[in-house]
């Protein structure tokens, strides 16, 4: 059942990058083969429908072709391909794009094998699970239909968020199947999410508690004697790992509701702190007459609860509470947005800053109506660059970006001018930090180059081809930047490496000059010899004599 290997195309055309990923991939064969490989996108696409590939490793910069047109190409005659990119262009527009097209796995230059291994593992793992699903879909269908809990949990889904085509004339009908009364006067969603254990938790060793699956059971059986006899609470899974509660109401005053509700979800969260050690974010939608305003009402919990979790804050959030509905609207500059975020991770400041210049024209040029919803477009943006960072440089290296408490720190700025200078030091710190990280990266690059020069000493074939090879980037890049960092050329440090330690092992009369020559890379001993003393002024005999003297 389902033991058929899978197979693998390999598209680049750098041949030593194209023959290392092969060679990597052929050392694995119980879950895979390398069914093909190609120089360019055409010929790849010519050879998709002879090797029937279910993944693809394809780098994005390739003549004739792209392999982002490669891969839209492919996608047009099976969607179901897996593709894995290997690129040297860490860009947003190729992410972007990139995901869009459905890419599994955007890989950058330079990577190791383990990298790559990892990533295809992953890949085939994917695939395998779609293949399974789609081996027993009957049978995986009966039981869906059989699943009560997950089909209320489908059906709660589509309500809120209005998605999938589930008609409001419907709702009644399905709910009165799946045994839900959704009947009342006022409705309301509450989102929650899991922030943190708390250290006095009295449950620290049991990784059970610290889940949604368990505060999901718990409020699915405490509901009713947590809440006012005249509310009705529908517990279910929303996405992103958070936790969804419709509320129906049976009293038709939004200020009692309000207040009931309010104190229900604080009894709730304080019962769930005290027993289980737990924080929950916790947002609220309007108060709303109709089931039709529920989509309405699921974006407001739900902004409220993304703006709750940037404050920090583990409390109950209503969507007033954060500036959702403005009285005034106005347009948003998306296309400056994208441009500084592009900057930014390019640490490109002059262009950056100039940016943020244009942006705050643009802020100036509204009337002072909107001054709180100029904060809220700062805020978003700032949100948005943060991220862009935590991908790159992790949780711990943005401590410094400009204040922890973003929501805070804008909302603080009194005039125009101060959320100037202050997105300004947020992206100066922000490409302060891409800086130091290219420079690691670079930096870590050629330490493992240096130590794989020590390893392969005794290889006559050593050079910038061979190791780049090894580590899937393109030789003039690895010999670039070589110089850059070392100060001298790949060539001159290996030459310097080999007579160094052949000057140590000559201090050794015992070790014949032949074989000494043999450990450190020369299978010619004349030529050895001639090299030595180019850079010694001496032969190796006459060197191995003078050590004897000393």
């Amino acid at each position: 059942m389902l033991t058929n290997m899978l197979n693998i195309l390999v598209v680049d055309d750098e041949k030593t990058i194209r023959d290392g990923i092969v060679r990597s991939l052929s050392d694995v064969q119980e879950r895979y083969r390398v069914a093909g490989e190609a120089e360019n996108g055409e010929k790849a696409l010519e050879l998709v429908t002879a090797c029937a590939p279910d993944i693809i490793i394809t780098d994005i910069n390739m003549p004739r072709m792209n392999g982002l047109d490669f891969i839209e190409n492919v996608k047009a005659l099976n969607p179901n391909v897996k593709m894995i990119i290997i690129s040297g262009y860490d860009e947003f527009d190729f992410a972007q794009r990139a995901l869009k097209l459905g890419v599994s796995e955007y890989l950058l230059k330079p990577l190791d094998r383990e990298t790559l291994l990892e990533a295809v593992g992953n890949v085939c793992a994917e695939v395998e699970k779609s293949n399974r699903l789609l081996y027993d879909m009957e049978k995986l269908t009966q039981l869906m239909s059989e699943n009560m809990p997950a089909a209320r949990e489908r059906f709660l889904n589509k309500l809120i968020t209005g998605k999938r085509g589930l008609e409001l004339e419907e709702a009644a009908a399905r709910a009165e199947y799946l045994q839900m009364d959704l009947s009342g006067e006022l409705y309301t969603l509450v989102l929650m999410k899991i922030i943190s254990s708390s250290p006095s938790s009295p449950h620290p060793d049991d990784p059970a508690i610290d889940s949604e699956e368990f505060i999901l059971s718990f409020i699915q059986n405490a509901w009713r004697e947590l809440f006012d006899r005249s509310v009705r609470v529908h517990p279910f899974f929303f996405r992103e790992g958070k936790i969804g509660m419709l509320v129906c109401s049976q009293e038709p005053s939004r200020s009692k509701v309000f207040t009931s509700l309010h104190q229900s979800l604080g009894r709730m969260a304080a019962h769930i702190e005290r027993n289980f050690g737990l924080n929950l974010f916790i947002s609220v939608g309007n108060l709303y007459d109709r089931l039709a305003s529920l989509p309405e009402c699921c974006k407001e919990a739900d902004e409220a609860l993304h703006y709750s979790t940037v404050l920090e804050q583990g409390a109950i959030v209503h969507c007033a509470d954060v500036h959702l509905r403005q009285e005034k609207s106005y347009g948003r500059p998306v296309e400056l947005e994208k441009k500084l975020i592009v900057h930014l991770k390019l640490c490109e400041r002059a262009q950056a800053f100039r940016v943020i210049d244009e942006l705050f024209r643009y802020y100036a040029s509204l009337d002072d109506g909107g001054s709180a919803y100029i904060k809220m477009m700062v805020f978003e943006l700032s949100v948005m660059l943060v991220r862009v960072l935590d991908e790159s440089l992790g949780t711990e290296s943005l401590s410094g970006l400009a204040g922890k408490n973003l929501y805070g720190d804008v909302f603080h700025c009194a005039k125009l001018n101060d959320l100037h200078t202050w997105l300004l030091r947020l992206a100066e710190s922000g490409m302060a930090g891409m800086e130091e990280l290219h420079r690691n990266k670079h930096a870590s690059l050629i330490e493992k180059v240096k130590s794989m020069m020590a390893a392969y000493m005794d290889e006559p074939e050593l050079s910038v081809e061979f190791l780049a090879e090894r580590l899937y980037i393109s030789p003039n890049y690895l010999r670039h930047l070589f110089k850059k960092q070392v100060g001298a050329s790949f060539v001159e440090t290996l030459t310097r490496l080999r007579m160094e330690q052949a000057m140590e092992m000559l201090a050794d009369p015992t070790v014949k000059i032949q074989d000494i020559a043999e450990r450190v890379g020369f299978n010619d001993s004349r030529y050895f010899a001639f090299c030595f003393k180019k850079y010694s002024q001496l032969t190796p005999s006459e060197y191995r004599e003078m050590k004897q003297l000393e």
